[in-house]
């Protein structure tokens, strides 16, 4: 990306299992999957965990992770 912040669509490469994203904390956390349970752009959840382990996982929306968490690729570093 291009250090722009931005919100990624919930059906986009940003959050295929795997992609990492810091959340307001620092903490880092990738994302093991997510669910639609709605007709609406941002009815989905999005399970995800502190990168490198595999315990515990959370759950969020997308519109709520990505208050919170941003994607490694508009980090400004």
């Amino acid at each position: 990306m291009n250090g722009n912040i931005k919100f990624h669509s919930p059906n986009g490469p940003a959050f295929a299992p795997g992609e990492l994203w810091v959340g307001s904390s620092g903490s880092t956390y990738e994302v093991i999957g997510t669910r639609r349970w709605g007709e609406d752009k941002w009815d989905v959840d999005v399970t995800y965990v502190v990168a490198g382990t595999v315990e515990p996982q959370w759950t969020k929306d997308a519109w709520n992770f990505q208050v919170r968490c941003t994607h490694v690729a508009d980090r400004v570093v």
